[in-house]
């Protein structure tokens, strides 16, 4: 098989450490294009302008996010595409994304130890409803 389209979904808490993984996997990255991903969540009553969500904090630290982990992948040799999506589920905004793309491969990072009380783990929620390659990469 081969991968010519990553998509890695990224929030504001993910290590980028794991990323350093993509040199490894992928010795010949000419003609592979990354796509990070990230989705942050409205409520629904949000009644913002575009203008006025780019304002947002959270979309400027995002937008941060996405350009540190831009530089990490494009000093490896891969071309970056960089996503922001808005969505009230996090999951369901990459089961969509996946859906409507045709990537090779879905990286996913999650964390080692999610607390229960947070919530479900968006990795359990998107695996059984994506049916494409995915990889789990575990961060400290």
């Amino acid at each position: 098989m081969s991968i010519r389209s990553i998509l890695i979904p990224i929030g504001l808490k993910t290590s980028l450490s794991p990323l350093e993984f993509l040199d490894y996997l992928i010795p010949d990255k000419s003609g592979v294009e990354v796509t990070l991903m990230t989705v942050i969540t409205l409520p629904s009553v949000t009644s913002l302008e575009q203008n006025e969500i780019e304002e947002l904090d959270i979309v400027k630290e995002s937008n941060k996010k996405l350009d540190e982990s831009a530089e990490i992948l494009s000093r490896m040799g891969f071309k970056v595409r960089k996503k922001i999506l808005y969505s009230r589920d996090v999951a369901e905004a990459i089961i969509e994304e996946s859906i409507q793309n045709p990537y090779d491969l879905i990286i996913l990072i999650k964390r080692r130890k999610v607390p229960k009380f947070i919530g479900r783990s968006i990795s359990k929620s998107v695996l059984p409803r994506i049916f494409k390659p995915i990889l789990v990469l575990t961060m400290e």
